[in-house]
C-alpha cells in the first residue's frame, strides 16, 4: 500500500515518482500482489475510487460504503474480508498523510515559507 502511494500517485505536478524515476533512469520497485489476495486489492480500489475527500486528504471509507459497495458490485463480504480492506485503508489513509507532510515539507524548502 505505502509502495503504490510513494511512486502511484501524483505530486502536485502531476508527475508520479516512477514516471520520475524513468525519467532519470532511477529504478524503482515492482508492487507485486500474490494470486491468492489480488481480489481484494481489486476490491479496495474500486471502493477507493468513490470515496469522497476532505483537506486532511481521502476520507475513510465507512460501513456504508462497504455496503453500497456489496450492493452495487453483488459481491458479499465476508466479516475477515471486511476487516482486512479497513485496515488497507487505515494504512492507505497514513501513507496519504506521510506523503502529504513531506510533500508540504518540500514545497517549504523550495519557497522559503
Amino acid at each position: 500500500m505505502k509502495l503504490r502511494v510513494r511512486y502511484e500517485l501524483p505530486d502536485e505536478n502531476g508527475e508520479t515518482r516512477r514516471e520520475r524515476n524513468t525519467r532519470f533512469n532511477a529504478d524503482s520497485p515492482i508492487i507485486t500482489i500474490e494470486d491468492t489476495i489480488q481480489y481484494l486489492w481489486d476490491w479496495f480500489w474500486e471502493m477507493s475510487d468513490s470515496r469522497s475527500s476532505g483537506m486532511n486528504g481521502p476520507n475513510p471509507i465507512s460501513h456504508q460504503d462497504l455496503m453500497a459497495w456489496c450492493q452495487f458490485s453483488g459481491n458479499i463480504l465476508l466479516r475477515e474480508e471486511w476487516r482486512i480492506l479497513t485496515a488497507m485503508d487505515n494504512t492507505y489513509r497514513e501513507a496519504i498523510a506521510i506523503e502529504n507532510k513531506e510533500q508540504a515539507e518540500r514545497q517549504k524548502e523550495k519557497t522559503g515559507k
